[in-house]
């Protein structure tokens, strides 16, 4: 298996995880904490591993920090959005700007290459997820809040590949990502709670650590394939966690679907193939 073709195996797996990371994170009762139990359980697995790698490598700073601010940005806005739609609704439009302006900022930025079936993929993908969301179930608000997290999603990927690819060890950059991924969101959630912090805490406890553990195979995976794959094949393929995300919002959660949003899954199916075709074959 080539490098290019075992990342984009990376970004499948982590589709999966994905999809079913943000289904706990909108089934909890303060997504809130969820989201701050989520990110704990990241940082107190990453934590021994410090006496391994020691300190982040000086080049690494820069992208680290940038890194840290855009996913606590991104896990506001996203806990707002939630908390305002559907999450089959929502998902979707957060993911769905993502693939494009991944791959038109990864060959401008990062220097990737990708071929015309690859690009159609890209494409074919983002109108399939875009389908997925048309429908009543999404307010004003919970639209501007998944589409700002679509664009802070965009920008973290960018940052997190630079950091990948510019890391002489890529073990010192996934340690250090995942220990200061772990600070904000428990310390924030803390200022927020006050007095109810403990009761709170205890009552998203367990869906908190079990949403920890599946965006650890959520994003770990992908850290990794932007290392060996073009970041918006990579982003594209993600993506496709959207179909499962369909079918947890429709049997999980109790949300509606229709033969629109099948119908957008369906592209989006193809539009992966497309994509493992065209990286593949080149």
């Amino acid at each position: 298996m080539s490098a290019v073709a075992l990342g984009l195996a990376l970004a499948g797996v982590s589709a999966v995880a994905s999809s079913s990371a943000h289904a706990l994170l909108k089934s909890g009762g303060d997504k809130f904490a969820v989201q701050a139990w989520s990110s704990l359980f990241g940082l107190v697995v990453a934590l021994p591993f410090v006496f391994w790698v020691g300190l982040p490598e000086r080049t690494l700073w820069l992208w680290l920090f940038a890194g840290w601010v855009l996913h606590t940005l991104y896990y506001l806005v996203l806990v707002w959005s939630y908390s305002a739609s559907d999450y089959s609704v929502a998902y979707p439009i957060a993911r769905g700007v993502v693939p494009i302006f991944t791959t038109v900022l990864g060959i401008m930025w990062l220097g990737d290459r990708l071929d015309i079936l690859t690009l159609a993929g890209v494409a074919i993908i983002s109108v399939g997820i875009f389908m997925l969301s048309f429908n009543r179930g999404i307010s004003r608000s919970g639209l501007i809040a998944a589409g700002f997290a679509g664009l802070l999603n965009t920008a973290f990927t960018l940052v997190d590949a630079k950091g990948m690819r510019v890391a002489v060890d890529p073990v010192n950059f996934l340690v250090w990502y995942y220990i200061l991924d772990g600070i904000s969101m428990p310390l924030l959630f803390a200022i927020r709670a006050k007095g109810q912090l403990v009761g709170v805490a205890a009552a998203n406890a367990r869906i908190g650590v079990a949403a920890g553990a599946m965006a650890l195979f959520a994003f770990l995976p992908t850290l990794i394939a932007f290392r060996l794959a073009p970041v918006g094949a990579v982003s594209a393929i993600r993506a496709t966690s959207v179909i499962f995300s369909l079918f947890l919002g429709g049997g999980l959660l109790r949300e509606r679907l229709d033969g629109r949003r099948i119908s957008g899954a369906l592209l989006v199916m193809a539009g992966a193939i497309a994509i493992i075709g065209g990286t593949t074959l080149t």
